[in-house]
């Protein structure tokens, strides 16, 4: 079974987020979705180490 490194997949989706961004330079409150998003990317992908599943609880539990 192939080992999925997720930090460098969330990478890739939010410098593909952000390229999508830039490109169509949304409007507004879509605008502002979009780069919160590829921001949160970016944030998952730096917080991800060796215990996954810690830091998506801790993670969940600070939206609430």
């Amino acid at each position: 079974m192939k080992k999925i490194y997720w930090n460098y997949s969330f990478l890739i989706i939010g410098i593909i987020l952000l390229i999508v961004t830039n490109e169509l330079k949304p409007d507004g409150i879509l605008g502002f979705i979009m780069i919160l998003s590829s921001l949160l990317f970016f944030a998952l992908a730096f917080l991800w180490g060796n215990n996954p599943g810690k830091v998506m609880i801790e993670f969940f539990k600070s939206l609430l």
